[in-house]
């Protein structure tokens, strides 16, 4: 992993408390409502917070009341429907002691700011990637509301436990491949493309 560029931003330190960072936020915010390369950054930075910050990101932990990063909710994929299944997040704050789980079209909609205001074909690569990510997040929420139905005690148990997992990676490639098919056929020969797939095995082998 390499550090973003942040020297644009010099109210981005590298210890934040969380006042501090949220007044970065509302600072990145402002920024990214232009139309430059600047604001491409400001929104990328809002959406990296946005994943990095959620189940799949390096710093779930930061948003959690709880002891410390041990265990908990934040580690799982919740299949109620409910909205605001979560009781140690305050990241999406409501006047309940609980909020909404992550929710991944957010931080897309910070990349996709970034992605039509960025003229650098790196960064979109980059930025296209992240948005992939953010978007196998939401697959792996339908798959949490969708378990396999198939009991252990069917006689035909693996036959359709194959057919559900086939079904799974087809929706999967249907719906939820959309940015990194948009990074394949439009960005492959960035080098930042050809940096992640030596560094991702999955997006290596989507590449082929």
């Amino acid at each position: 992993m390499e550090a973003d560029d942040y020297s644009s931003f010099p109210f981005i330190k590298p210890t934040m408390n969380k006042l501090e960072l949220a007044d970065a936020l509302i600072q990145l915010k402002k920024i990214g409502a232009g139309k430059d390369g600047k604001s491409a950054t400001a929104n990328q930075l809002i959406g990296n917070l946005l994943y990095n910050t959620s189940i799949l990101g390096y710093y779930r932990q930061l948003f959690v009341m709880d002891i410390d990063n041990s265990n908990g909710g934040k580690y799982d994929f919740w299949s109620t429907d409910r909205s605001t299944p979560y009781q140690y997040y305050y990241k999406n704050f409501t006047n309940t002691t609980f909020i909404e789980p992550d929710n991944f079209n957010l931080a897309i909609t910070y990349y996709k700011k970034a992605l039509e205001t960025s003229a650098n074909n790196e960064q979109k690569a980059r930025v296209l990637f992240q948005m992939a990510s953010a978007e196998q997040g939401k697959y792996y929420q339908y798959e949490a509301k969708n378990p396999s139905k198939v009991s252990y005690s069917d006689p035909q148990y693996s036959e359709k436990s194959d057919a559900y997992q086939k079904n799974l990676d087809q929706i999967k490639n249907q719906k939820y491949r959309t940015y990194f098919a948009m990074l394949k056929t439009q960005y492959a020969q960035t080098e930042t493309a050809k940096s992640l797939m030596g560094s991702c095995s999955y997006f290596s082998y989507f590449m082929k």
